[in-house]
């Protein structure tokens, strides 16, 4: 295995397990504030509460899937198709201010359903949209986010209209903790990516950059779209990337 993603791994097991007891907190306290709040009539502060719930929620289990990931080397495909659809509509809502900020807006295609982790594809999405409202530089620019199926096969892409990335960092922009020159003066720690391409390769593909025409990168996820046999199917190892 590559020590890039040896190193992922650790920090992966690492953080699970350092962050989920304020995790619990953060959830647990907030649901016990919307509680005694409730006799106040407060639709705004009750929303917010709710928003902080869910996202500690949901940052607990993508936790628990890596953890899971890093351990044990499987990945269990929910027996159901999910909508990416709905799972990227999410993420741009909860990225809006950061949108509203930086000038952008997100034109989303028409996503397909696939039987892939939920957790997974709102981390894969978070990530590189997140990661071109970072780099962008043009106000009224627009992130372009679609996909292509051809049978099980499945790619994602994230298009943004930034910076770009200089040709001699592109072969490493996916290595934890690597941030390349034009990343210097932003936010980000150089996981995100690394993240990504640790899930395309989970999910049976792989993750890859290319220039946009006219300026900026587009970023495509490709996976495998596999139903498990039945309900209690078992857990399908996946070779580690």
């Amino acid at each position: 295995m590559h020590a890039a993603n040896r190193e992922l791994e650790a920090f992966v097991y690492t953080v699970s397990h350092d962050l989920r007891t304020p995790l619990t907190l953060i959830i647990g306290y907030s649901d016990y504030l919307k509680e005694q709040l409730k006799s106040r009539q407060d639709d705004h502060i009750l929303d917010i509460l709710s928003e902080i719930e869910n996202a500690g929620s949901r940052m607990l289990s993508f936790m628990e899937d890596l953890l899971s990931l890093a351990i044990a080397g499987h990945l269990q495909r929910p027996s159901y198709p999910v909508s990416a659809s709905k799972i990227a509509e999410s993420v741009v809502i909860e990225l809006q201010s950061q949108l509203v900020d930086a000038g952008l807006s997100v034109h989303l295609q028409n996503l397909p359903e696939l039987h892939v982790p939920e957790s997974f594809l709102s981390q894969i999405f978070e990530n590189l949209i997140g990661n071109a409202i970072r780099h962008a530089y043009q106000k009224q620019g627009i992130i372009e986010v679609g996909a292509e199926r051809s049978g099980s096969q499945v790619r994602f892409f994230v298009r943004d209209q930034g910076k770009g990335i200089h040709e001699e960092d592109r072969s490493r922009i996916f290595e934890v903790f690597f941030r390349g020159q034009r990343a210097q003066g932003t936010k980000g720690t150089g996981v995100g990516l690394a993240i990504v391409q640790k899930l395309a390769r989970t999910l049976g593909g792989k993750a890859w950059l290319e220039e946009t025409p006219g300026g900026g990168c587009t970023f495509w996820v490709e996976m495998q779209d596999i139903a498990p046999t039945g309900e209690d199917a078992p857990q399908k190892d996946i070779e580690g990337a």
